[in-house]
């Protein structure tokens, strides 16, 4: 079981990806749009479509070089995605399947107990 971080600021969309990640047998840890101060994270899931999560994705990347993040957005890939260096791009609407081969990928380049800011 890895933690998985998720940041998306729909409500809805949020609760779902977290369901998804429980039946994936992993551990949704949920951004609540300031630090995740003290979580240990083994991958991040994020919606770099609002500002604020884009922010905190950099920030992310900057301080956590070998973090695997997987992008899950209702754009395609931009410059700022690209910026994150995304082990995946998942444009919404996206199935179970693609979201479970995204995070295999990630987890597989994870380091142990990548901490998060």
């Amino acid at each position: 079981m890895a933690s998985i971080l998720v940041a998306d600021t729909n409500p809805a969309v949020r609760r779902l990806l977290e369901l998804r990640l429980e039946r994936l047998g992993h551990e949704p840890v949920r951004w609540n749009g300031g630090e995740v101060a003290g979580a240990t994270i083994d991958a991040a899931l994020v919606e770099p479509a609002d500002p604020e999560i884009l922010a905190f994705a950099r920030t992310l990347r900057r301080d956590h070089p070998e973090l695997p993040i997987v992008v899950s957005s209702v754009r395609g890939r931009t410059l700022e995605t690209a910026w994150l260096r995304p082990v995946a791009h998942l444009v919404k609407p996206f199935g179970r399947d693609r979201l479970e081969r995204a995070l295999d990928r990630a987890l597989s380049l994870a380091l142990p107990l990548a901490k998060a800011a």
